[in-house]
């Protein structure tokens, strides 16, 4: 997803370089989970999986500066496995409660840049240190603790309450250069409910609300991870048995936070984003 840029506060502290000056830029994460899941009594069971994740961040960025155009094209990528473990306890057939643990994530990102080699580039270099060509940073995926509920309130309709805890003060993450960020521990809580309009279809609603624990002082043009509120629906698909099908759509509302940049600049950051997902999951 691209990712909107902060707006600039009018004011004294405003550079007119910046007039000049276009930035782009975008994260991306993709995963894979392979696991198996034990009955280890007929109300307790326990899984463990593989988690693979690789990560790509760019930045492109231009600015005209004394008639002369400045270009900077700048990709991260890195490549991650951790392990995934799980509880799960049912009382009766109308209760579930689930517990999972995430490890966390190594992920060593290597920069490959494109610029000229001037105190232009130098100058916008110090302010995304990451994207300098062969810079190699750690930016870790903080461990997971989750634990949900779901209840059955009819043959139909069940609903869904949930949180995650994510430990991002024992992640490393951010510690280049100028960068030097102390997060706090992240949290979230979500609620939902499905309800199965026949044998084959099923309708999705929910709600999340997360505190990413990201201080100001970690955010950038490119990316600040502002607390947020997400609202979203969907429909599942019962292929067969064995095969189901689901299709999300969600919709996340920023708070409004500001900040000053490195540059002493005065910056408001908000954003909205709409994001749509597709889930498989196969049993066999």
């Amino acid at each position: 997803n691209s990712i909107p840029l902060p707006e600039i506060i009018p004011g004294k502290d405003t550079n007119d370089l910046l007039k000049n000056t276009n930035i782009k830029g975008s994260n991306q994460y993709v995963q894979t989970t392979i696991g198996k899941a034990y009955n280890l009594t007929n109300k307790w069971s326990a899984s463990v999986a593989l988690r693979g994740v690789y990560g790509k961040r760019t930045l492109k960025a231009s600015t005209n500066f004394m008639k002369n155009n400045i270009k900077i094209d700048s990709e991260r990528t890195a490549f991650g496995i951790g392990g995934q473990f799980g509880l799960n306890y049912v009382p009766n057939n109308k209760l579930n409660i689930g517990f999972r643990y995430d490890t966390p994530i190594k992920l060593d990102f290597k920069t490959k840049a494109t610029y000229p080699k001037n105190f232009i580039s130098n100058a916008l270099l110090d302010t995304y240190p990451v994207y300098r060509d062969g810079l190699k940073t750690r930016r870790d995926l903080p461990g997971l603790m989750a634990l949900g509920a779901s209840y059955k309130v009819t043959d139909k309709w069940t609903t869904f309450v949930g949180g995650n805890y994510y430990f991002n003060e024992a992640a490393t993450m951010d510690r280049v250069e100028k960068m030097n960020v102390d997060y706090h521990n992240g949290w979230e809580v979500s609620v939902g409910s499905e309800y199965w309009l026949n044998n084959k279809y099923a309708w999705l609603v929910g709600m999340n609300y997360a505190d990413t624990g990201a201080p100001t002082s970690s955010y950038s043009s490119t990316e600040y991870a502002i607390n947020s509120t997400m609202v979203g629906t969907g429909l599942k698909i019962k292929q067969n048995d064995t095969t189901e099908w689901t299709i999300a759509y969600n919709h996340y509302f920023y708070d409004t936070t500001s900040g000053v940049n490195s540059s002493g600049q005065n910056i408001r950051y908000s954003k909205e984003i709409s994001s749509v997902g597709v889930n498989f999951v196969k049993r066999f």
